[in-house]
């Protein structure tokens, strides 16, 4: 860490400050991506994939329907890391680390004397959550289309044995240098316009439960067709159990698209509880109309969601 103490008072200015990152800042991605070595392997793997599938990025729902629609023989897998925040293997790495670390201090340009730190953490130092990114991230490396968002992991993968087969050897290596293991009992294959033969093939190589499709990922219903108002009608109903939350509905209008009759259900409870505080209410007893109500607060709105503008 770097504090710059200036000659005279009047240049205390803010540009004048100088915030570098701690040695233990700096040290702390080398040290672990080297205690990570063991993960190489993963390089010479990866170069065995050369899947060229849609991305199924943070819940986008449309990629699973846009793989049915184009007749593309494809495996969503989802895995379920065992324990995950709790099996990561750091076996020294927080000792070496800050044992390994130390802080000068800058004064007038010159770096004073090396102070060896002896005990203590900064207060609110991300270091757990950041050590689980390091281990997930070379994961993330894999050719294969993945989507992960904290130890909820889904996979994009041809039904071909190549694929099958190496993104299995992908797993147990990254078990072995990470510690993560996968529930295989826990984890679901779901065929994409796949043929009895290649469904068998991938559960004989992955040993893991056959699934259809309607599933949820992240909250977000997938379907290979377009949502239903069976597939809504959850949403509904958790809406009317809080409709003094509105922003309820407003990630799942975003990353999979309301339909017109979901949103105006939705509408209609939020408008009962605000000018009635009931389930139903009559127009007669809305003050004003509800495009107005959403309008932001600057504009005379109560800065309400819009689904209709998220859809």
């Amino acid at each position: 860490m770097h504090i710059e103490v200036a000659k005279e008072s009047h240049q205390l200015e803010m540009q004048q400050y100088c915030r570098s990152l701690s040695d233990a800042e700096c040290d702390l991605s080398s040290f672990i991506k080297h205690k990570l070595l063991g993960l190489a392997l993963l390089e010479r793997t990866i170069a065995r994939q050369h899947t060229s599938f849609a991305w199924l990025s943070k819940g986008d729902a449309g990629a699973v329907r846009a793989l049915h629609a184009k007749r593309v023989l494809s495996r969503i897998l989802k895995l379920d890391l065992a324990k995950a925040f709790d099996s990561v293997s750091w076996h020294d790495w927080i000792a070496a680390l800050l044992s390994s670390a130390s802080t000068k201090v800058r004064i007038n340009g010159y770096p004073g004397r090396r102070i060896c730190h002896a005990r203590g953490l900064r207060q609110g130092d991300p270091l757990l959550p950041m050590l689980f990114v390091l281990v997930m991230e070379y994961l993330l490396g894999v050719n294969h289309r993945i989507s992960m968002y904290a130890d909820d992991v889904a996979v994009i993968l041809s039904p071909s044995r190549l694929d099958l087969t190496s993104l299995k050897e992908i797993i147990e290596i990254f078990a072995g240098a990470t510690g993560l293991v996968t529930y295989v009992s826990k984890s679901q294959l779901f065929p994409i316009r796949c043929s009895e033969d290649e469904t068998r093939l991938s559960q004989k190589i992955f040993h893991c439960p056959i699934a259809t499709f309607p599933c949820k990922y992240l909250g977000v219903p997938l379907s290979v067709y377009k949502a239903s108002i069976v597939d809504f009608q959850p949403l509904i109903d958790k809406v009317a159990a809080r409709t003094n939350l509105p922003v309820i509905p407003v990630p799942l209008a975003i990353v999979l698209g309301l339909s017109p009759w979901a949103m105006e259900s939705i509408d209609r409870l939020h408008r009962s509880f605000l000018w009635a505080g009931m389930e139903a209410v009559l127009g007669g007893k809305c003050s004003v109309a509800w495009i107005r109500v959403c309008q932001p607060k600057i504009l005379g709105g109560l800065g309400l969601p819009n689904l209709w503008l998220m859809a």
